[in-house]
């Protein structure tokens, strides 16, 4: 008889592995004005319009102190939400004073390239929250 609830606990926690408590609760309610971006973002669209639409949502640039040893000073002072670029990839964050959460960015593309707004061929690759 306890067979079942056993195997919908396994299940459960084969949902949730990997994934700490604290970052499930952390992602920003749907409809919330923090994922107004989500309803245009498209994997492939210029990096440069996606950030345009995250800062308008409230978030608010947020990258590593270490970003100058990945991208230099000057890209990380166009770009403050960038973490680190390599092999093509740079990684980005961002935060909102609503939320208890981060988002983070990939987009695939020269950091120096993405510095400077309109630049093609800097592409978002993918987000999500921590």
């Amino acid at each position: 008889m306890r067979a079942r609830p056993l195997l919908a606990l396994a299940g459960l926690l084969v949902m949730t592995s990997g994934v700490p408590a604290a970052a499930q609760d952390r992602e920003p309610a749907h409809g919330s004005p923090a994922r107004g971006f989500e309803a245009k973002a498209r994997k492939g669209m210029a990096y440069a319009q996606f950030r345009k639409q995250v800062l308008a949502a409230g978030w608010q640039a947020e990258g590593s102190e270490d970003c100058a040893e990945s991208a230099g000073a000057q890209t990380c002072k166009a770009l403050p939400e960038l973490d680190r670029c390599a092999d093509g990839t740079c990684l980005m964050s961002f935060t909102h004073p609503d939320e208890d959460a981060v988002l983070r960015v990939a987009a695939k593309g020269s950091a120096a390239a993405a510095a400077k707004p309109g630049t093609p061929g800097v592409a978002l690759d993918d987000w999500g929250f921590e």
